[in-house]
């Protein structure tokens, strides 16, 4: 099913988004061309990035290979690509991580 969203005045378009996944305090959008959206909080680097901090807004992850599916966890989450690599970042069981496959 795809859904639109809208974001915040400075982003100028609409995300065409066909899945989505909820964390504890996080969210991920994956984009009709693949492309990987995180928002919410990142204290657990949940979000991929290096710096523990809360991004509310969505914030683009560049990954190499288009996405297919996402999944988030608690405090953690994991990406599958379109050529079947798997990354994950954020906590899982008190190891930290940042998008490696």
């Amino acid at each position: 099913m795809l859904c639109k969203l809208r974001l915040e005045k400075s982003y100028k378009s609409l995300i065409n988004y066909y899945f989505s996944s909820c964390g504890y305090y996080h969210t991920a959008l994956i984009s009709e061309d693949g492309r990987l959206f995180l928002f919410g909080n990142n204290s657990d680097r949940q979000l991929g990035r290096s710096i523990p901090d809360q991004h509310i807004g969505p914030l683009e992850v560049s990954l190499p290979d288009p996405i297919k599916a996402v999944a988030c966890g608690n405090q953690h989450t994991v990406v599958l690509t379109e050529k079947g690599e798997v990354y994950t970042c954020g906590m899982i069981y008190n190891f930290y991580s940042k998008f490696t496959n």
